[in-house]
């Protein structure tokens, strides 16, 4: 999975894309493709943002950027990190 571009949508239908980088250890990358945001992150991790009920789950990379995702979503990235772990 490392290289390998990792493409869905945020709660809003805006699409990005997540690659896993095989740099001094696993890196990630975050790419919006509508607009120019790009996030390289040391780790990326699925969490629970209790507050919002409607959309709880989030998308966390290091500690400074996160992405709002639907359950399904959910559980593709979920599937993605960890085939990116083993």
């Amino acid at each position: 999975m490392i290289n390998q571009p990792h493409a869905f949508k945020d709660v809003k239908g805006m699409t990005w894309t997540l690659t896993a980088l095989a740099m001094s250890g696993t890196q990630f990358a975050l790419e919006s493709d509508v607009s120019s945001v790009c996030v390289v992150a040391s780790k990326a991790v699925l969490t629970m943002d209790e507050t919002n009920k409607q959309h709880p789950f989030v998308l966390e990379l290091d500690d400074n950027a996160s992405v709002i995702i639907d359950e399904p979503t959910m559980e593709k990235l979920d599937e993605f990190l960890q085939a990116v772990a083993a």
